[in-house]
């Protein structure tokens, strides 16, 4: 039989402890059972709300931060815009150069600039020429051939017009190079930028001049060291050439419809010395890790922007004719430029500047009458119909306005007087000697 103790324990576990668990997990809030829970406790003390101290802080209480009724809040006009563009580009540069110690060595003579590069001059000037005329032959692209990585190419298909006549597509590399002087001034300017840095650095410097040496014994007929190849250093040069060249040409040009991207193949077939893919691929990655991938910009976006930022330069030349052919003197006068060993010594906004001030004076001498443009803007596609004489400003308007320009345009770069005039002086120096 059982006992009385066990029959009392029983009848007070009539409900499983499942359903009793679940009965006091419950949320609802319309039970009415409250009366007989708990009340609970906070384990964390309760936070002091601000009231009278917080009252003596702000004796004249909390200003509304609020527009006045009726206010607009306006967007900065376009010539704002592009003086605050303007002055990042000259920031960014700034702090480029100060990375790249090329305001420390402004003051050296040109013979010092040669010594640091460390190419020498004929091979310097080969280089740079080779940058600023080549153009791939049409005939590259009218044959079949098998590039070094053992691909099959076809040939450029020539597409009849209405007239019955053939009009081949232009191949990408040829427009490019045709019409983008930017991308040419780049190229060589990243060729003298990375040939500065890395004669800079003391291992890569001892490097290049063993491999110097030997290739410039082996020209002479002179005896060099057989574990370096004599033709390491003209490899080494052309590689980068052509990358700096590969690297340009990604920068300036865009490859959606109807436009296409550049092949490697096509950068091999230009070299001018042996050329395969994997040697291309390494010259990229040499020079975006001289530059730390930093790469620069050029005087195109330095044009661009004064133009929009200065209503007086658009006053002293018309829009159509007259800045057109201010821009490709300056492009003219930038291409000689930049053969000089020297011309890294300042900066590209500020060079850019000083040329066109250059370009404008000497426009304003000649009284409308226009020279003739270089062979090499020429060459490059630069030298169009000269405008009418109708369509260019008077002289004598020109000469009332021009030095407003010139104080806004060194305005606008930050630059000072004496800076600006010491270009002005390099820059007639320079292109007298490249005229003689």
């Amino acid at each position: 039989m059982r006992s009385d103790s066990d029959s009392s324990t029983m009848s007070l576990c009539p409900i499983r402890a499942s359903l009793r668990k679940s009965l006091s997990l419950r949320t609802s809030s319309a039970t009415h059972d409250r009366a007989a829970a708990r009340p609970t406790e906070p384990n964390s003390p309760p936070t002091k709300r601000p009231t009278l101290d917080f009252r003596r802080a702000f004796p004249a209480g909390v200003p509304v931060i609020a527009p006045p009724v009726g206010y607009v809040a306006g967007f900065p006009t376009a010539e704002t815009a592009a003086k605050a563009r303007i002055a990042s580009l000259v920031l960014r540069e700034q702090g480029l150069r100060e990375r790249e110690l090329l305001d420390c060595a402004g003051a050296m003579k040109k013979t010092n600039w040669e010594q640091l590069l460390g190419v020498g001059c004929e091979k310097r000037r080969d280089v740079v020429e080779w940058l600023l005329e080549v153009i791939p032959p049409k005939s590259m692209y009218s044959r079949a051939f098998q590039t070094a990585s053992g691909v099959e190419l076809k040939p450029l298909k020539d597409e009849k017009d209405g007239d019955g006549e053939t009009s081949g597509d232009i191949p990408d590399l040829i427009d490019q190079l045709t019409h983008s002087p930017e991308t040419r001034f780049h190229a060589a300017h990243m060729f003298l930028r990375y040939f500065h840095l890395v004669m800079h650095d003391r291992a890569q410097r001892v490097d290049l001049e063993a491999m110097k040496a030997s290739f410039e014994a082996s020209e002479e007929g002179l005896s060099w060291d057989p574990s370096i190849p004599p033709d390491g250093w003209n490899l080494v040069v052309w590689d980068i050439c052509v990358g700096c060249l590969a690297i340009s040409v990604k920068i300036h040009r865009d490859v959606l419809e109807p436009l296409g991207p550049v092949m490697s193949y096509e950068y091999e077939r230009i070299a001018p010395h042996e050329m395969g893919y994997d040697d291309l691929e390494t010259a990229h990655r040499d020079i975006l890790s001289a530059f730390d991938y930093s790469l620069g910009d050029t005087p195109q976006a330095i044009l661009d922007e004064v133009w929009r930022a200065l209503p007086s330069l658009r006053a002293l030349l018309p829009p159509k004719a007259g800045w057109e052919y201010a821009q490709k003197g300056t492009w003219a006068r930038l291409f000689s430029l930049i053969l000089e060993p020297d011309v890294l010594k300042y900066p590209v906004s500020l060079l850019t500047v000083a040329v066109l001030i250059e370009t404008l004076i000497t426009d304003a001498m000649h009284r409308g009458e226009y020279p003739s443009l270089s062979s090499n803007a020429q060459r490059l596609g630069l030298a169009g119909d000269e405008p009418r004489r109708d369509e260019i400003v008077g002289s004598w308007e020109m000469e009332q306005g021009l030095e407003g320009v010139i104080q806004d345009l060194q305005a606008v770069v930050q630059v000072s007087d004496e800076r600006l005039l010491d270009c002005r002086r390099w820059i007639r120096v320079a292109l007298k000697s490249d005229d003689s």
